[in-house]
């Protein structure tokens, strides 16, 4: 099977090097399809045609994405398959991959986006999807980054996070209608918060009118997180490394002792590929909780303090685990704004507590 595996890739990577024009659009298309897949997914969510399904749909290739690629984190921790590349099998056209070849992270991502698509009943979305796939894993062997092999398993991957995700995310119910915000609430809580922000300009009490603040800033920020998380999980370690040696190559001509350049260049040469893939899961996860936990104070849930302090508690905690094994800059500035935003909720569940008791107090 291996022998059939890299005879294939060759053939596909055989074809590169002999038109610069096709070699320059298999380039573009390995970097940006998946990203672009990912945008164009985001724009159904404002679609007018039977919006609950659709934004159902949506949010379910969303979920079917980040389960897939959780699932290519846990594979790694068994299979570390070389590139194939530095097994003499291709030759590269883009900077290499730091990170084992098996499965396909990007193969995973774009399928699991048309298996979401076909799972919850949109065949013809499911289709056009399809043929950017296709574009996309076969611009990955085509470059000489990955085995076809790999994109077997990426593909193989997407079809199981989709198909739980089938089996686990129902339309209609609970958690569907707050995800899809039919009915409004997800929405009313947001404009009920510029509102609260609005109404508060003129009042003489500051730390109220910086609470409204500071909860709508705290979901925009979620909303940031998630996109950075999702960015790192497609850049390459090797671009991280480049762009830091770009920055700092003049500072370091000038001043070879300059103190901002060395610590730049000596956080990114320590970027590994395990750091940047944990960096990316932290924020996506930290800003999908951020973005839950504004939406549900707004929406004035007690619960939600409690269970928000835990959740950033546990990530922090596994986070200086990791710190005292390996250190990482990047990694300890994510904990540092851990901290700060523990603190914001602390505070938070304090004043929406004693306004509760107080409530209870009046009524009785």
């Amino acid at each position: 099977m291996s022998t059939i595996d890299a005879q294939v890739t060759g053939w596909i990577n055989a074809l590169s090097g002999h038109s610069r024009a096709l070699d320059l659009l298999m380039i573009a298309v390995t970097q940006a399809g998946v990203p672009l897949l990912v945008l164009a997914v985001a724009t159904q969510w404002w679609t007018r045609e039977d919006r609950r399904s659709q934004r159902h749909a949506t949010v379910a290739c969303g979920l079917s994405f980040l389960l897939g690629l959780a699932l290519n984190q846990m594979i790694l921790l068994f299979i570390h398959r070389m590139r194939p590349y530095d097994a003499g099998v291709t030759h590269l056209l883009i900077s290499p991959s730091a990170d084992p070849s098996f499965p396909s992270d990007h193969a995973t991502a774009a399928f699991a986006i048309v298996f979401g698509w076909l799972f919850h009943g949109r065949g013809k979305k499911a289709l056009w999807f399809f043929a950017g796939a296709m574009a996309v894993v076969l611009s990955r062997v085509y470059v000489g980054i990955h085995y076809a092999g790999d994109i077997v398993g990426g593909v193989a991957t997407a079809l199981l996070a989709a198909g739980l995700v089938r089996v686990s995310y129902w339309e209609g119910t609970g958690i569907d209608r707050w995800l899809t915000g039919v009915g409004g609430s997800p929405r009313a809580c947001w404009m009920k918060a510029i509102a609260f922000v609005r109404q508060r300009t003129g009042a003489s009490d500051l730390m109220h009118r910086l609470f409204g603040v500071v909860v709508v800033l705290k979901g925009l920020d979620g909303v940031l997180e998630i996109a950075g998380g999702i960015a790192l999980l497609f850049v390459q370690t090797g671009a991280v490394v480049a762009l830091a040696t770009a920055l700092t190559a003049h500072e370091l001509s000038e001043d070879p002792h300059d103190l901002i350049a060395n610590v730049l260049r000596h956080w990114a040469a320590g970027f590994g590929r395990g750091t940047q893939m944990f960096i990316a899961a932290y924020l996506l996860f930290h800003g999908i909780a951020k973005v839950t936990l504004a939406t549900f104070l707004l929406m004035g849930k007690i619960w939600a303090y409690p269970a928000a302090l835990t959740f950033f508690l546990v990530f922090v905690a596994y986070a200086a685990y990791r710190l005292s094994r390996v250190w990482s800059l990047s990694l300890a500035g994510v904990v540092v704004l851990d901290f700060v935003t523990i603190g914001f909720v602390a505070r938070e569940w304090h004043v929406a507590a004693s306004r509760k008791s107080a409530s209870i107090s009046g009524s009785v």
